[in-house]
């Protein structure tokens, strides 16, 4: 019996996510020298490509090195398959000595099938924030417009200086 049940509560529980809104996430993190915003990265890129959430935007930030984040985030998220997913340079932060090793593109560029085209791979952000800014603006301006009552979660996985900056 007690097998039948825990048969059946896994089915239940499955369509009990089905019908419940997927929760919104916009994340800001400072890819890079440590690798936790990585691993939060690749975790919630899963988690949006199988339904489970929806990834709305990244703000990469953080030790003079923003730019350089930025363009981390985006390769993982485009080898994982979630080029749809914008993402941004945040504020620039207090300076962090990180060796060029950490930031290293170059194998994320060449020779995985599938992965971005230098065009896509080398694209320049922004350095001032603002762009960070704008896309933090726009999806909590979208949600706030949507009349589904789906919620938009902050994951910040590094310094508030980006959101404190939005609220002010």
């Amino acid at each position: 019996m007690q097998a039948v049940l825990c048969a059946l509560a896994s089915p239940v529980r499955w369509l009990a996510r089905l019908r419940r809104p997927r929760s919104r996430v916009f994340i800001v993190c400072d890819p890079g020298p440590d690798p936790d915003d990585v691993k939060v990265l690749v975790i919630a890129c899963m988690l949006h490509l199988r339904g489970e959430i929806d990834l709305v935007g990244v703000i990469a930030n953080g030790g003079h090195n923003a730019q350089r984040r930025a363009q981390l985030a985006r390769l993982v998220l485009d080898r994982l398959g979630a080029r749809e997913v914008p993402v941004a340079v945040g504020m620039p932060g207090s300076y962090t000595k990180a060796n060029d090793y950490e930031f290293s593109l170059l194998r994320w560029q060449s020779g995985v099938p599938g992965g971005p085209g230098e065009e896509e791979s080398g694209r320049q952000f922004q350095t001032t924030g603002a762009e960070g800014q704008m896309l933090l603006s726009s999806c909590i301006k979208d949600c706030l417009a949507d009349d589904s009552r789906q919620r938009l979660t902050l994951v910040i996985q590094a310094g508030m200086m980006d959101v404190a900056f939005y609220l002010q």
